[in-house]
């Protein structure tokens, strides 16, 4: 009986840790410019995604977007009057095994229209 209890003890300390370790696999925090890839990007469609994300269209079908972006003071009209059919530099956090489609910085031409870095 106590082996079987310290096995299924030890088999969800196991599973808390590896559930850690895959949110640590996806998790983007406090992204700096050395963490990204950068793209350029030739922006075709701009929408409201859901939880105020904000989505981004590229000219090859690729969608990248700003985590809560319209909750940061980005609207709508703006950025499709500043970036709409216009190619734009996207900074693209990086995960441990690749890379996302998160925008931590979006520039068009020498305007940063957003940035995450400090």
């Amino acid at each position: 009986m106590r082996k079987t209890l310290l096995t299924l003890l030890g088999f969800f300390a196991l599973l808390i840790l590896l559930g850690y370790l895959a949110l640590k696999l996806f998790v983007i925090e406090d992204t700096q410019p050395e963490d990204c890839v950068v793209k350029e990007i030739k922006i075709t469609a701009i929408n409201e995604g859901s939880s105020y994300d904000i989505f981004f269209t590229a000219d090859d079908g690729e969608r990248y977007y700003i985590n809560r972006g319209l909750e940061q003071g980005l609207t709508l009209n703006s950025l499709k009057k500043i970036a709409l059919n216009r190619t734009a530099s996207v900074h693209l956090a990086k995960f441990a095994i690749g890379v996302s489609n998160h925008i931590a910085q979006l520039q068009v031409g020498d305007s940063i229209i957003f940035t995450e870095f400090d």
